[in-house]
């Protein structure tokens, strides 16, 4: 049975709390299933932002804005040139399941903000991944067994363009402040992307009492 050596990052949860917070019209055990097929049929158009809310978010002066960074959830490129156009990916980009056991017990779910980070922020038998694991984290030796374990862990920062992004944990957004003060606030976590809210309303996947529940993530495990 071949294997590949998978990395990621992105916002997600358990799989046993995305189970739980789903509102999609599914009995449990048809969770994955219904996931699947509700982003295989879904209109590319579902992905848009609605303009004037992108604009009236992106042009605020108000404190604690939330702007979104794409009007399409679906771009999968940036304009590099006046002349360049953008470029559709597949909304199956915008999510993944981390399978670490058979039984999907330990298993979790990720989203990714846009098709443009979806595809820069997952990678498979990259040969810069596989060196780090195999020659740096355990030193190189060729005594030394390297641990190819899944690890999926959640950080208490943001990832990428929001990184120093914060909301409340009723997804409320919150100015970013110095780290001395940072520390003092649990009530403070990494605020998700309102591309991604978007979409998840958009499509039925969760609500926000569920999308607050999404936290950014790293990770890494082997795909048979």
């Amino acid at each position: 049975m071949s294997s590949s050596f998978c990395t990621t990052m992105g916002w997600g949860m358990p799989w046993i709390a995305f189970e739980e917070a789903v509102t999609l019209d599914c009995e449990t055990q048809d969770t994955w299933e219904t996931l699947e097929h509700t982003f295989e049929t879904a209109n590319p158009s579902m992905f848009q932002i609605d303009p004037d809310l992108y604009d009236r978010e992106y042009f605020s002066s108000e404190p604690n804005r939330a702007p979104y960074l794409t009007p399409h959830a679906l771009y999968s490129n940036v304009r590099e040139r006046e002349e360049d156009t953008f470029i559709l990916g597949l909304p199956t980009e915008l999510y993944k399941r981390i399978n670490v056991t058979e039984d999907g017990d330990e298993d979790h779910v990720v989203f990714y903000p846009d098709c443009y980070y979806a595809r820069r922020w997952q990678r498979r038998d990259d040969d810069l991944d596989l060196a780090l694991m195999f020659q740096w984290e355990k030193g190189g030796s060729r005594d030394t067994e390297p641990d190819g374990s899944a690890r999926v862990q959640y950080v208490e920062y943001g990832l990428g363009p929001w990184k120093n992004s914060l909301m409340t944990l009723n997804g409320e957004a919150c100015e970013w402040m110095n780290f001395r003060e940072l520390r003092k606030r649990p009530d403070l976590v990494p605020r998700v992307p309102m591309e991604l809210r978007w979409y998840l309303k958009k499509l039925g996947v969760l609500d926000d009492t569920g999308i607050n529940k999404l936290r950014p993530l790293t990770a890494r495990w082997i795909s048979y």
